[in-house]
């Protein structure tokens, strides 16, 4: 029996949703573990859900294999997932975990970018003053 083919869009029921998320994502991992045991490939798998939750999948390296990529994977997948978290806190998502300290020190680097950024923005449009002035004295 042929499955039927399905149109790729958002679920919008949450609930069936988070159980497509669950079924797909088991199936993911389980063919990255069949990747990397069927044709020897490091292979790093990083799937986050909805709401920011990551889940990994990074095949152990044998032995006679370079003792560094067994450790250097792993954090390096770690990492990725603290960047990630950062990020969505930066743009206001997932706030609700945060404490006060931490919020203040959010908004404190929200600051100082905003502030970079604007020094950034004065510098383009002097050096686009002085362009002009150069341009207007070559035509005159």
């Amino acid at each position: 029996m042929v499955r039927g083919k399905i149109n790729i869009k958002k679920i919008e029921n949450e609930k069936s949703r988070q159980v497509t998320f669950s079924k797909r994502r088991s199936g993911l991992l389980k063919k990255a573990y069949e990747l990397s045991v069927l044709a020897e490939a490091q292979v790093g798998l990083i799937i986050f859900s909805q709401k920011g939750r990551p889940y990994e999948f990074s095949q152990l390296l044998t032995s006679d294999k370079l003792w560094n990529n067994t450790v250097i994977i792993p954090i390096m997948l770690h990492l990725i997932c603290l960047e990630r978290n950062m990020s969505r806190k930066m743009l206001g998502h997932s706030l609700s975990c945060c404490s006060y300290d931490e919020l203040q020190g959010i908004e404190n680097q929200l600051h100082t970018s905003l502030e970079s950024i604007r020094l950034k923005k004065v510098n383009k449009i002097d050096e686009m003053g002085k362009m002009n002035m150069i341009i207007n004295g070559i035509i005159n």
